[in-house]
């Protein structure tokens, strides 16, 4: 498979290639990492989404909304795994991109990106004091899975 990171306009800012069977999201990471953006001053290169989305605007689904939220089960509303989301999800991804409904996803350009990250972690707060139970699960789930030093 070919993999790609594009601006706004197709034109490729950083390609990988994998095996046919290889994971996707696998490619996000090494995607990035290939990116090179300049930045004023001294320094590393960021490659966070304020960066980003000074290249081109991107959809984000991130937020701690319903479905996002969605405690894991055996049986889920929303999610086949823990890990991937079910073709409602995507129906609901596509919509917000192609009719711009904006239910599920926001367009993130660098006019709104600082205000949606405020809102992010707003949302977050909340989620933590409404959510302390979901909250400790993740916490350990993260802290299990840490390569030990």
């Amino acid at each position: 498979l070919i993999h790609s990171l594009t601006e706004g306009n197709g034109f490729p800012l950083s390609v990988c290639t994998t095996a046919a069977n290889g994971d996707e999201r696998q490619q996000v990471l090494p995607l990035l990492d290939k990116l090179k953006v300049s930045t004023p001053g001294p320094g590393r290169p960021k490659k966070r989404l304020k960066v980003i989305v000074q290249i081109a605007s991107t959809w984000g689904f991130s937020g701690y909304k319903e479905i996002t939220t969605e405690a894991m089960k055996d049986t889920m509303a929303h999610y086949e795994d823990p890990s991937y989301f079910n073709s409602d999800v995507a129906d609901l991804i596509l919509d917000s991109i192609f009719n711009e409904t904006n239910e599920f996803g926001v367009l993130l350009t660098r006019e709104n990106v600082e205000q949606c990250n405020d809102q992010l972690s707003l949302q977050r707060k909340q989620w933590l004091i409404d959510r302390p139970s979901d909250a400790q699960f993740v916490q350990a789930v993260v802290l299990n899975k840490r390569p030990e030093k």
